[in-house]
């Protein structure tokens, strides 16, 4: 190797020997001192090195561990339930050939739609109703009767379907799809069984395409001047041409087994309806038969009619009728919201 002496005598002159060396020691002593530099060079270049290649994987290595992934809340209610007391939001819908009424009836603990198929009809031409959808409000429902059923899935939701469950007071119970449509809250479509019984794949296409409408309160045709003590409105229902008002005694019951539960309670029921021949022969109040009465409309073709208990006397329940004040039968826009339909 060429060696150049520019190199080596800044470093003779740093490293100067004693004279008594010739120069060739001093050139010696020059070239060991630059090996030993050159090596020292290199073994810093090598410790770099290593230590980056021992530190840069710690930058992956020694990260601080990963979060577990959070817990997935549930699934979004599809439904919720409305705010006002005795208001329905049960929309109008089609599931398949099934159509649902909307709210038609109402309690201070669920709401209740009808369910059609578009063929089966009344002797006047109405629809008849081949099944029932029951909305619950939260916490209204005790669930344990329905416990038995196969699982299913609504809208990311527990559910069953029971195959035979009592309804509506009926001796034949019927099936039922129920889910929890939100905490604690829960929704009964159940088969009536008559004119025409209709499929678990129906059922559950009606609890599928379930969601909120638009909140309105019930309103009925007539309004309450007197109730009987101890009396209170368990169930108001409008459809179309009539209403009606359950009045049951005592405390709603917070807690229902089933939709018919505070129908197994002594009730008193009225109802406005169109008269037929009979029940529209007076244009006053009349009781053809102990415990029911009728009070007709000036024109006769609607009634308001109410049967007691059996614990009211005729008087009593003439009294009911002869203080209530009767809306436009015919036209739901002069009706009274439920809520404001007793004293």
């Amino acid at each position: 190797m060429h060696t150049d002496l520019r190199d080596l005598l800044p470093v003779a002159e740093a490293e100067a020997p004693p004279l008594r060396h010739s120069a060739g020691d001093v050139l010696a002593a020059a070239r060991r001192h630059r090996a030993r530099r050159r090596a020292t060079t290199a073994s810093l270049a090598t410790a770099v090195l290593v230590a980056a290649a021992l530190v840069v994987p710690r930058v992956f290595t020694d990260r601080p561990p990963e979060p577990p992934a959070p817990v997935a809340p549930p699934p979004t209610a599809a439904f919720t339930y409305p705010a006002g007391p005795l208001t329905g939001n049960i929309p109008r819908y089609a599931a398949g050939p099934l159509t649902v009424s909307g709210t038609v009836r109402v309690t201070p603990a669920f709401q209740v739609a009808e369910i059609t198929d578009g063929v089966h009809r009344d002797d006047r031409g109405g629809l008849v109703p081949v099944a029932l959808l029951t909305v619950f409000k939260p916490g209204s429902l005790d669930p344990s009767a329905y416990l038995s059923g196969e699982s299913l899935t609504i809208n990311g939701r527990p559910g069953k379907y029971v195959p035979a469950i009592p309804y509506d007071n009926r001796s034949s119970p019927e099936p039922a799809v129920i889910w929890e449509y939100d905490e604690d809250a829960y929704a009964v479509v159940t088969d009536r069984g008559v004119p025409q019984p209709i499929t678990r794949a129906e059922m559950i296409a009606v609890a599928e395409a379930l969601r909120p409408g638009a909140e309105q309160p019930v309103r009925v045709g007539f309004r309450l001047s007197y109730v009987p003590a101890d009396f209170t409105l368990g169930t108001a229902g409008a459809f179309t041409g009539e209403s009606s008002l359950y009045l049951v005694p005592g405390t709603y019951p917070r807690t229902l087994r089933n939709a018919d539960d505070p129908l197994r309670r002594s009730m008193i029921r009225l109802r406005l309806h169109p008269a037929n021949e009979a029940k529209g022969r007076s244009s006053g109040t009349y009781c053809p038969s102990t415990g029911l009465c009728y009070r007709a409309t000036p024109d006769r073709r609607y009634v308001l009619g109410v049967v007691g208990t059996g614990a009211q006397t005729d008087a009593e329940l003439r009294k009911i009728l002869d203080r209530a004040t009767i809306a436009v039968p015919d036209d739901p826009a002069t009706w009274y919201p439920a809520a404001d339909a007793l004293p």
